[in-house]
C-alpha cells in the first residue's frame, strides 16, 4: 500500500501532472487555482466549481493506496483539462491589466508557451508507436544467450502469455520488467503497515534492481504505457554477457540501450507465490 501521506500527496504531482502537462501548464495550473481560491467571491461560478473538482478529484486519487503499479497516470487525466480551464483563466484575468492593443498578443503567446511543449511531447511519443519500448525489448531478448522470463507488466496486449514471476525455474538466465514499477515496490518496504506479501515483492524487486541489468529506454520519451522503461535483468548471467548480448544487437531504432554493471548475488531472488 502506498497511502498519500507517504509522499507527502505529490505522488500524482511529480508522477503524472508535472511530466504529463509539462513544467508551463502545471506551474500556470496551480497559480491560477491559488488566484481563484484567493478571490473566491470575484471568480466566476464555474471557475470556482472547476477548482472543487480538481480539488477532490486529486486527493481521492492521492488517498487511494494502490500506486505501485505501472500506468497510474491514467487516473489524473481529467486534470489536464482542468489545469487547461485554471490556466487560461490565469492568462485572462492578468492580460487584463495589459493594453487592450496588445490583450489578444500576449494572450496567444501565453497560451502558446503552456500548450506547445505537452503537444510536441505527445506527438513525439506517439509517432515512436511502432518501436515502443515493449516491443523493442522483444529483439533484445531474441539476442539473449539463455532463458528468459517476463514479468507481465513488461508485455502487452496481455499478460496471460507469461507466467508470473513466481514461477521462475532455476534454469531462468535472465527476467524482463518494468523499471518503474519495481522501484516503487522497492521503495514501498520503507513505509509502515506494509503487509508480510509485499514486502517479500519489495525485497525481490529491490535484488533484481541491484543485479547486472541492460536498460530499455526510447530516445522519443516516455509516459504511462508508452515506452515504458524496462530492465532485462541477469539472474544467472553478468554484465559481460550482457555486454556481448549489446554488441551482437547493435543500434535499434529510437531506443536507448544501457548496459548497468550492478552485482552479481549467490542467491536466488523469489517471489511469493500467487
Amino acid at each position: 500500500m502506498w497511502h498519500g501521506w507517504y509522499s507527502y500527496f505529490l505522488f500524482h504531482w511529480t508522477t503524472s501532472l508535472w511530466p504529463g502537462l509539462g513544467p508551463a501548464l502545471a506551474a500556470a495550473g496551480v497559480a491560477g487555482a491559488l488566484l481563484v481560491a484567493a478571490s473566491w467571491r470575484s471568480s466566476p461560478p464555474a471557475i470556482r466549481l472547476v477548482l472543487v473538482f480538481a480539488v477532490l478529484w486529486y486527493f481521492m486519487h492521492e488517498l487511494s493506496p494502490m500506486k505501485p503499479f505501472m500506468a497510474i497516470e491514467r487516473h489524473m487525466t481529467v486534470m489536464g483539462g482542468l489545469f487547461a480551464v485554471l490556466a487560461v483563466n490565469l492568462v485572462e484575468r492578468l492580460c487584463q491589466r495589459a493594453p487592450g492593443a496588445w490583450r489578444a498578443a500576449l494572450a496567444t503567446c501565453a497560451i502558446g508557451v503552456m500548450a506547445v511543449p505537452p503537444a510536441v511531447s505527445t506527438l513525439a511519443i506517439a509517432r515512436s508507436a511502432p518501436h515502443d519500448t515493449r516491443a523493442m525489448v522483444e529483439r533484445v531478448r531474441a539476442a539473449l544467450d539463455g532463458r528468459d522470463a517476463v514479468d507481465w507488466y513488461a508485455t502487452f496486449p496481455g499478460y496471460g502469455h507469461y507466467p508470473p514471476l513466481s514461477k521462475i525455474e532455476g534454469a531462468t538466465d535472465y527476467v524482463v520488467l518494468v523499471q518503474e514499477t519495481a522501484k516503487r515496490f522497492a521503495q514501498s518496504s520503507s513505509f509502515a503497515r506494509q503487509s508480510d506479501r509485499t514486502r517479500a515483492y519489495a525485497r525481490a524487486y529491490g535484488e533484481l534492481l541491484a543485479r547486472p541489468a541492460i536498460l530499455v529506454e526510447s530516445t522519443a520519451g516516455s509516459f504511462s504505457y508508452r515506452n515504458v522503461p524496462l530492465r532485462i535483468v541477469a539472474l544467472r548471467s553478468d554484465a559481460a554477457r550482457l555486454g556481448a548480448v549489446l554488441a551482437k544487437l547493435g543500434p535499434l531504432p529510437d531506443t536507448r540501450l544501457t548496459l548497468l554493471p550492478g552485482r552479481v548475488f549467490a542467491a536466488t531472488t523469489t517471489f511469493p507465490a500467487d
